[in-house]
């Protein structure tokens, strides 16, 4: 299931690359923007969440817009999509969100001039769109904060202070012992690493921090300074 959205793309964004104004290529096929399905499991015949989705895939034919021959412009072209160093993919009716690329097939590369020279393209993107405006807050005191994504915000903090402190997420909190400057938590990819980004799960008890979408309220006890949180606004 999707949106059919043919008539609004006109181009896309990824790795830094505009496919219409730098690489001169039109879309002439995008059949729907897939949507993030949450995966369920079969328990005594009762249906339960999981809180995990799936990747999602994204295909893509472009044509030359000038009908040059797409072929003399393939090693550009491999290249946008190959060397990749930056993974974000923004969608031109969609300029404030963004996905994340985990995966890119070319299909084919037709040489028919009936079809314009067409390049057919798959990408595999990570399930949530993100929000292109998100900034790092700095937090010196305990605050609300609010979250306006519809899906489970797995946030980015580093947290600069000494000894041991806990640290309280609405109702979830986390201890973290020693910490020398700063600890880095990272709820996306389940990291908390010390100011050598050496691990420092040994010295953490306690859940990675989740936002929800609406107020958080966010407090902490022991030496901090201050707190850097990148929220990862995301949304379904």
């Amino acid at each position: 299931g999707g949106v059919k959205m043919d008539e609004f793309i006109t181009n896309i964004v990824f790795n830094n690359i505009n496919s219409s104004k730098d690489l001169g290529l039109a879309i002439t096929d995008m059949a729907n923007i897939p949507v993030a399905n949450e995966t369920i499991e079969m328990v005594n015949g009762y249906i339960i969440r999981t809180g995990e989705y799936l990747p999602i895939e994204l295909p893509i034919t472009f044509r030359s817009k000038n009908l040059k021959n797409i072929i003399d412009h393939q090693e550009e072209i491999l290249d946008w999509l190959y060397n990749v160093k930056d993974n974000k993919l923004i969608l031109s009716f969609m300029p404030n969100r963004y996905y994340i690329v985990k995966n890119v097939v070319v299909d084919n590369i037709s040489r028919d001039f009936d079809k314009y020279n067409t390049i057919s393209v798959t990408f595999t993107l990570e399930p949530f769109k993100y929000d292109i405006y998100d900034k790092t807050m700095i937090l010196t005191k305990s605050e609300k904060i609010y979250y306006m994504g519809n899906a489970k915000g797995k946030p980015k903090l580093k947290i600069y202070g000494s000894g041991n402190i806990e640290l309280t997420i609405n109702s979830e909190t986390i201890q973290i012992k020693n910490i020398d400057e700063y600890v880095e938590l990272d709820s996306k990819f389940l990291l908390c690493l010390n100011k050598n980004q050496q691990s420092k799960s040994r010295d953490m008890s306690g859940g990675f921090p989740i936002l929800t979408k609406g107020i958080n309220n966010i407090s902490w006890t022991g030496n901090v300074t201050k707190i850097e949180l990148l929220k990862r606004t995301a949304y379904l």
